[in-house]
């Protein structure tokens, strides 16, 4: 037990060679929380949370959970879930979303309870596939995404990559064999820093938003219309290709 009364903020790195489970309770006044073992553990999670890091190298880790309303902050390093239900975490309140190393996880329905998230980065995690389809997530601003690839059984010949309406930032690198299709590709009208690297493309023409600041594009092939003009407040444009195409040099002199 580590119930300490007034303590705020608590990091604890457990490493043990025991096969026996054990039992970490936490006092109430506890706002941070990191917990990094190796061992299994029984956690309850205190109600008062407002910033909670998890890591461990085990096939499950049990929590038990109050609806943790404070929370803003949650980073997860779980290798072995498959679904974040899994977890037990209720949190309507979440501002951030940070899930790393979560190779497993190919059921993404459990982040549909945070609306109100601001910033989602997943890095080595497969694609959460449908979730931006199935889910508004209205004030989500920042999406990083940063790649395995897809669940086997996931179709991506020719993907529609749909986009939270008032994103700002937009970052997905290494997502796999996924063909996303220009037909349906649409930017929100908020979108100021655009990153997409070892992404792949259907033939047609590529359109950047008008309020784009920053862009980075790496792919095989990229196409330009005869209308193409480089966005009037992008300082940093790096457009990485085997095969660039612009159907008109225009853009150079607007």
């Amino acid at each position: 037990s580590y119930v300490i009364p007034g303590v705020k903020k608590l990091d604890m790195e457990m490493y043990s060679n025991t096969r026996e489970s054990q039992t970490y309770t936490f006092s109430p006044d506890l706002e941070d929380l990191r917990i990094d073992f190796n061992f299994t553990i029984q956690v309850t999670l205190p109600p008062n949370l407002q910033k909670l890091c998890i890591t461990t190298s085990l096939d499950s880790a049990n929590f038990v959970s109050p609806e943790l309303v404070r929370l803003e902050y949650l980073q997860l390093q779980l290798k072995n879930i498959q679904s974040f239900d899994e977890t037990g975490i209720i949190a309507p309140n979440l501002k951030i979303l940070d899930l790393t190393g979560c190779f497993k996880m190919s059921n993404f329905n459990g982040l549909k309870q945070f609306q109100r998230l601001k910033r989602l980065r997943l890095k080595y995690c497969v694609y959460p596939v449908g979730l931006f389809e199935e889910c508004s997530f209205n004030e989500l601003e920042s999406f990083e995404y940063i790649g395995k690839g897809f669940p086997v059984s996931c179709d991506v010949s020719c993907s529609r990559l749909t986009i939270p309406s008032n994103l700002k930032s937009l970052s997905i690198k290494n997502i796999g064999n996924m063909n996303v299709d220009l037909r349906t590709l649409v930017f929100p009208a908020k979108l100021t820093r655009l990153e997409l690297v070892d992404l792949s493309f259907n033939d047609g023409y590529f359109h950047l938003g008008e309020n784009l600041q920053y862009v980075h594009i790496k792919t095989s092939r990229l196409a330009f219309e005869s209308s193409f003009r480089i966005p009037h407040l992008a300082g940093e444009l790096i457009l990485e290709a085997d095969y660039l195409t612009f159907e008109s040099p225009e853009f150079m002199y607007h």
